[in-house]
């Protein structure tokens, strides 16, 4: 499952259409604020995060936990600052918001988590 945090539904209902398109079978669950992602982890486990930068009530960048699941951060505005501060973080990957990054989401989400799993691997050995 891929959680997407996105506060602008317009955009929400792109990158889920997207995903429908994809027929990747991945189910995926939205929400529009931190709060509200915080609460849906708190019961739920997916496999990605796909969060916009600017939430209303914080970043995209309190979501990071490399230890639970993988984390594409997507921003309107490209920003020199936030991409390094997202990677330095632990963000798998950071990405400005356009048309065609909406079109190639679900192949960049897929990626993201077959790395993310390989790492884990690595980990445990």
């Amino acid at each position: 499952m891929i959680l997407l945090i996105e506060d602008n539904k317009a955009h929400s209902e792109l990158i889920k259409a997207y995903f429908e398109r994809e027929g990747s079978g991945i189910p995926l669950h939205t929400c529009s604020t931190l709060k509200a992602a915080n609460t849906f982890l708190e019961e739920a486990s997916p496999d990605v995060l796909i969060s916009d930068y600017k939430l209303p009530d914080g970043t995209g960048l309190d979501l990071i936990n490399a230890e639970k699941y993988p984390l594409i951060l997507m921003t309107a505005f490209g920003d020199e600052e936030i991409a390094v501060e997202a990677m330095k973080t632990g963000a798998a990957e950071y990405i400005i918001k356009s048309e065609h990054t909406f079109t190639t989401l679900p192949v960049v989400a897929s990626k993201v988590l077959q790395d993310w799993k390989q790492k884990q691997d690595k980990k445990r050995f």
